[in-house]
């Protein structure tokens, strides 16, 4: 029986990072030792094999010490693939200048109470028995609609301060990994 291998060679990922590792002078053992991943994973992804999920990309960028853009940087096809939040960042921020949220300074308190709103709608969708999603007269409305806008809040105002979110998230999703069962012990 043949055995096919599907390869990925389309993706300039697999090339960028065979580049900045071998610019960094390193082996594939040596970059999966920093990278904390298997070395034939690490082997798989410069060969095409695999294409790297986005939290072991994150983690091979950081193990080369490069910005994730740079492994990324490829075909219009892979950035609809691979949809990063800093770049939705910077697309609602955009829509939010281009619709006159930000022609007067927002505070930060403004921002996080705007947040809250959000949130508070979330929860009275919830409460009121309505859909996660559902649609008035063509608007979408609904619990994940509104928690989407508090989401739509946050990266806008992440946008606003240049923010990249997908550092910050894959660091501090990493620490949280590291944090102990049910830390904090506070209760609602």
């Amino acid at each position: 029986m043949e055995t096919r291998t599907t390869t990925f060679r389309a993706f300039p990922v697999s090339d960028n990072i065979r580049a900045a590792r071998e610019s960094k002078g390193l082996t594939t053992k040596q970059l999966a030792d920093i990278a904390d991943l298997p070395e034939q994973y690490i082997i798989d992804c410069e060969s095409g094999k695999k294409l790297p999920v986005i939290h072991n990309l994150q983690a091979i960028a950081d193990a080369l010490d490069v910005d994730i853009y740079i492994l990324l940087e490829g075909p219009e096809e892979l950035s609809r693939r691979i949809c990063l939040l800093t770049a939705w960042a910077e697309r609602i921020h955009g829509n939010a200048l281009a619709h006159g949220w930000w022609d007067e300074p927002r505070s930060f308190g403004e921002v996080v109470a705007l947040c809250h709103s959000e949130l508070s709608e979330a929860l009275e969708e919830y409460r009121a028995g309505q859909p996660m999603e559902w649609y008035a007269d063509g608007k979408p409305e609904g619990i994940a609609v509104e928690m989407i806008d508090c989401l739509i809040r946050i990266l806008d105002w992440c946008g606003k301060e240049g923010i990249d979110v997908d550092r910050v998230l894959a660091r501090k999703h990493e620490y949280n990994k590291t944090r102990p069962y049910r830390h904090g012990g506070k209760r609602l």
